[in-house]
């Protein structure tokens, strides 16, 4: 997934993952691999909450979803 923050002061965004929800998700960074930002996976919500403190930065994560059956 690309996120990106372009203008504006808000640092943090949440993007709902509905399609991920009751599955097992993990969340890593995968550009740049040694990027500045933080981020968190909500289960309960299945919600991806990324925080970029710098303007005019993207970052790419790689998902995996990890079916419990």
């Amino acid at each position: 997934m690309a996120v990106w923050r372009l203008v504006g002061s808000t640092k943090e965004c949440l993007l709902p993952m509905p399609h991920a929800a009751g599955r097992k998700v993990s969340v890593r960074l995968g550009y740049p691999s040694n990027g500045v930002c933080e981020w968190r996976w909500h289960e309960a919500a299945a919600q991806l909450s990324v925080s970029i403190p710098e303007r005019y930065n993207a970052r790419i994560f790689i998902i995996d979803h990890h079916d419990s059956q």
